[in-house]
Formats: structure tokens, sequence, C-alpha cells
């Protein structure tokens, strides 16, 4: 009898090792995807700065075209405040809205 419940519990210790590693395993696979995605969105953003900068750098804007422009300057404040990006502090996009505003 004592065998039998040696045995029972050496079967469950495989087990249980399956299932602590098929999660962990399942955790790093979630790391490694909002890697990705946080990879992928700091790319889209620096394009996205990129077609904002050219656009907004343009002469004679219309006043619907201005109000877009200062309109992203305040939401690449608001995505700087929560990621870090190499175009967060840029000076020539604060020399961009100062031109904007004086306008």
């Amino acid at each position: 009898m004592i065998m039998k419940s040696k045995l029972k519990f050496l079967l469950i210790l495989p087990l249980l090792a399956g299932i602590v590693y098929f999660g962990t395993s399942i955790g790093d696979f979630d790391i490694l995807e909002s890697i990705d995605t946080q990879k992928w969105r700091l790319e889209q953003f620096g394009i996205n700065y990129e077609a904002m900068m050219i656009a907004c750098s343009e002469d004679n804007l219309n006043p619907d075209e201005l109000q877009s422009c200062l309109d992203a300057f305040v939401e690449v404040r608001e995505f700087c405040a929560i990621e870090s990006a190499e175009q967060c502090g840029d000076e020539k996009m604060e020399q961009l809205e100062q031109k904007l505003l004086d306008i």
C-alpha cells in the first residue's frame, strides 16, 4: 500500500513540473510580445512624428491645418509622458510650435 502511494506521488511530480514550466513559458511569451508591441509603437511614433514635422513646417497653413498641428504637438507631449522615444524633447518641435503659436 505504501508503495502505491509513493508511485502516485512520483507521477504527480512530473505533472506539476510540466504545469509550472508551461505557465512560465507563457509568461515569457507575453513579455516578448509586449516588447515587440512597444518596439512597433515607437517605430510608428517616429514615422508619424517625422510626417507631422514636415506637414507642420509648410508655409501658409490654413486655420484648420494650424489647429491640427497644435493638437498634434499636445498628443506628442502626452505620448512622451508615457513612453520614452528619441523624438521626445526635440527642440525643433518646440521651435516650430512657438512659430505656429505666433501666427
